[in-house]
């Protein structure tokens, strides 16, 4: 039952070394692994920019991956949330992509 909060560690730490290499002058990405049980999550979109908003990591440098069995279980509502992701400005990427569902 850690999946969802050690999610959360590990995007808050990204963020975090994100904001670390922008303020010394690298403009270098970072991606962080979103399990489907914490892409599921209602607040997903929220608890994401919060982060974002605490660290104050440029979102442009932040990638989120998922797998696309996030994609396949719930279309619409996947979307929606990617949409959303994406609004703050997050880089966005598939994770495993060939080697399930697709």
């Amino acid at each position: 039952g850690l999946i969802v909060p050690i999610g959360w560690l590990v995007l808050r730490e990204a963020c975090r070394q994100a904001k670390r290499w922008h303020d010394a002058g690298r403009e270098l990405f970072i991606a962080a692994n979103f399990s489907s049980k914490q892409f599921s999550q209602p607040d997903v979109v929220q608890q994401t920019r919060v982060i974002l908003e605490e660290t104050g990591a440029p979102p442009h440098l932040v990638k989120l991956e998922i797998t696309e069995s996030v994609l396949v279980e719930n279309t619409e509502n996947a979307a929606a949330t990617l949409l959303e992701l994406q609004r703050l400005g997050l880089g966005l990427s598939l994770d495993d992509f060939g080697t399930g569902y697709s």
